[in-house]
């Protein structure tokens, strides 16, 4: 559903733990992340990173496709701030990456801006650019 041409959708992929830890690798100052780590995962809880919080938590409970035992997987539960491992019968999903083709046209970009009392847990509102893709 999500590698659709129509959209200029290449690939669509589960977020993983091995991919998050790139993740933070790289916009995180964080050599060789592993966000298992309480001190390494909270980075996106502060500034200068809390502008990368909504990538990956948006108020969301979510596994990771990556066993932690035999038993249990790995989640990321925003109530909590941090990267758990449980049988997680809460999770309502997982989290899509998807890769948009090169030859992407953004047509019109506005702006939107979310609001709410919780906000001051992410610094405060926080504001998106929205495109249309053609």
């Amino acid at each position: 559903m999500y590698v659709n041409e129509n959209y200029y959708g290449e690939s669509a992929k589960v977020l993983t733990k091995a991919m998050l830890d790139e993740w933070y690798t790289k916009y995180t100052d964080s050599p060789n992340a592993n966000t298992y780590t309480q001190e390494t995962f909270q980075k996106i809880y502060k500034e200068p990173y809390i502008k990368y919080q909504n990538m990956i938590e948006n108020y969301s409970i979510y596994l990771l496709p990556n066993a932690y035992t035999d038993y249990f997987s790995y989640g990321i539960t925003s109530r909590l701030r941090k990267l758990t491992y449980s049988s997680y019968q809460e999770a309502f999903g997982v989290r899509l990456v998807v890769t948009l083709s090169s030859d992407v046209r953004i047509t019109k970009k506005t702006t939107k801006t979310v609001t709410s009392r919780n906000m001051d847990a992410y610094g405060g509102d926080q504001t998106y650019n929205v495109w249309n893709i053609k």
